[in-house]
């Protein structure tokens, strides 16, 4: 009777465990897959947005070259327009080579991604703009004041005439470009973040399919199979969960194991449980717990608390056979609190994945910050009304605060010069109606210099849309 009823249990554990494997292999698929997904994802969202700063400098650099030329035109000191003939030779190469980095992805720009056919199309459009100016300049600088001075002026006025002509259309140009390459980068986060929460509700599906036809028709069998056991066979029936669990599970009595199962050897290591009883808690595990406190007086607490309260959870330490550390969650049950016979059930579950995934969690955090502080361009964050709760160094280089002068404090109160308040006001509320923001313009240092900036804000919305 009691053989055939192991051959049922071992039967019923075998199915069980085939359910199980493939309710975790479908888990593991979909966790790999979401994972991959994401790290692909944010190594194209650096591309771009190296990619919308590259090209809001091509905007500044036509800019200035035509400063530069201006300059030449106004300047009647020979060294000085030499000087500016260097100046604009060199604003040129660069100019021509982020042009054409832009448009054919150079390599060399740090960029590994292909453009848009839309983007691509604005590319061919600006073109004879880009041309236009450049062959101006260039007209600019192969002039010689040998040719005679009438000719020499007409000349020159007239490349100054093209340059600015087409300097205005390539501008506007541009623009076009930035804020394409601005709504392509929020689309693919858009849609990381629809394919996030599409992974996420398979995920939760994957878990209640489990629920369903793994956990649900084990609970039922084994109530099934513990009900149809005689009376008189309490004490086999749970010899025989005790010891086909796949938990570990342990009994103390008076401080030390008294009896443990297959699965508590295997978690250890050891050759047999024999090498476990009659042993005190802290003697399998390292001197002192992740705390700093003594395993033998921390654990004489633990099982003390479990003796009053019925019950104890908490997290321990352990040290296998070959002197290995790992972590477990412990759930301490008192079955007998009697003095001199104190007997604790005592269930192990090993936790050393969930504990790599957290230290996972927060050195992806802690990366997140380090981004933030390192990028090279001055950042704040704000909250929904306008209120600093963030920066990162470059904008203390840039404006002279720290986070502990500003933190809480309006952002147009501390760097808006007072003559342009009026557009202060108007980007923070265009901001905040879901609107992007570029602009070239001035703000405020501490000390109340004026610093020429690229502007770009854009909202942040979270869950509630805020």
């Amino acid at each position: 009777m009691v053989k055939l009823k192991i051959k049922i249990m071992e039967a019923l554990k075998t199915r069980l465990s085939v359910r199980y494997v493939i309710a975790l292999s479908l888990l593991a698929v979909v966790a790999i897959f979401g994972q991959a997904l994401i790290q692909y994802s944010l190594l194209h969202q650096s591309d771009d947005s190296r990619i919308v700063n590259i090209a809001g400098r091509q905007r500044m650099l036509s800019q200035k070259v035509v400063k530069i030329v201006l300059s030449m035109s106004l300047s009647a000191d020979f060294s000085e327009n030499m000087k500016l003939r260097s100046e604009l030779t060199e604003t040129l190469d660069q100019w021509e080579k982020t042009h054409y980095g832009l448009r054919y992805e150079a390599v060399e720009l740090g960029l590994h991604k292909d453009n848009s056919e839309y983007v691509k199309g604005l590319y061919r459009k600006i073109e004879p703009e880009f041309l236009a100016i450049h062959n101006a300049a260039i007209g600019i600088l192969d002039l010689r004041k040998t040719e005679p001075m009438a000719e020499y002026v007409s000349v020159f006025e007239s490349y100054i005439d093209t340059i600015i002509v087409h300097e205005k259309v390539f501008l506007a140009a541009m623009n076009d470009i930035v804020n394409r390459y601005e709504t392509e980068s929020l689309n693919k986060v858009r849609r990381l973040k629809t394919i996030g929460i599409i992974l996420l509700i398979l995920m939760l599906f994957v878990l209640l399919l489990v629920g369903f036809f793994v956990f649900k028709p084990a609970e039922q069998r084994i109530k099934n199979t513990i009900e149809n056991l005689p009376e008189s066979q309490s004490e086999e029936k749970y010899r025989i969960l005790f010891e086909k669990s796949g938990d570990a599970i342990l009994i103390i009595e008076n401080g030390q194991f008294v009896d443990c199962n297959q699965a508590t050897v295997n978690m250890l290591g050891y050759k047999n449980k024999q090498e476990i009883l009659k042993t005190h808690p802290s003697e399998l595990s390292p001197e002192k717990q992740p705390d700093g406190r003594d395993s033998f007086e921390k654990a004489n607490e633990m099982m003390k608390i479990a003796s009053e309260k019925g019950c104890h959870r908490f997290e321990w330490e352990y040290k296998k056979a070959n002197d290995e550390i790992f972590p477990v969650e412990v759930l301490l049950t008192a079955i007998s609190t009697v003095k001199g016979n104190k007997i604790l059930h005592n269930v192990w579950r090993d936790i050393s994945e969930r504990k790599e995934a957290d230290e996972n969690l927060i050195k992806e955090k802690l990366f997140q910050e380090a981004l933030l502080e390192n990028a090279p361009e001055a950042i704040a964050a704000l909250d929904y009304e306008g209120n600093v709760t963030n920066i990162n160094g470059e904008f203390s280089r840039l404006f002279g605060y720290t986070l502990e002068e500003i933190k809480g404090k309006h952002i147009n109160d501390l760097i808006i010069p007072q003559d342009l308040e009026d557009e202060g006001a108007s980007y923070t509320k265009r901001t905040q109606s879901g609107e992007r923001i570029y602009a070239e313009t001035k703000r405020k240092h501490k000390d109340g210099s004026l610093v020429e900036v690229s502007l770009l804000g854009a909202p942040i919305f979270n869950a509630e849309g805020y």
